[in-house]
């Protein structure tokens, strides 16, 4: 810690290889940003008591994580592909992602290759999904709701 971080946060309480925590703030070890420890997640593992990323960098870990184990492509993946379609769904055109927690399109994708295909809201990726991601099946569907 740098005479001026002691002086704004207080002594350090334990002053580890990329994490510093005073009483009060601890500093992430991803963003190097100095938080109020109430910004990170508690842990009984380490000497400071919390984690020694925030709340916040954990987040985006946890989906640039499962970005890749789903789906083998990267969070830049997913907000190129986002910005391709203009934010919208690739079906029906909706800026929604239908459903009440979440802001975000999913991420459509073939079940036997495993390849993306594009972001669709909520509602028509279980439409699609629910037709068995078959064409012939869809266009019956399609042919059934025009007569």
């Amino acid at each position: 810690m740098t005479p001026e971080e002691i002086t704004l946060y207080g002594p350090p309480v334990a002053d580890l290889v990329r994490c510093v925590t005073t009483y009060t703030h601890s500093r992430c070890s991803d963003c190097l940003t100095w938080k109020e420890l109430a910004r990170f997640s508690k842990s009984k593992y380490r000497k400071t008591g919390t984690r020694n990323i925030c709340k916040a960098c954990a987040r985006l870990r946890a989906r640039e994580w499962g970005f890749k184990k789903k789906y083998g492509i990267t969070v830049l993946d997913f907000d190129k592909m986002l910005a391709e379609q203009g934010g919208a769904c690739l079906v029906c055109g909706t800026k929604d992602s239908g459903r009440t927690n979440s802001l975000v399109l999913c991420v459509d994708h073939d079940h036997k290759t495993g390849k993306v295909r594009g972001l669709l809201c909520h509602n028509c990726n279980v439409a699609i999904g629910s037709m068995q991601d078959n064409p012939a099946l869809l266009r019956k569907a399609a042919e059934y709701l025009e007569r």
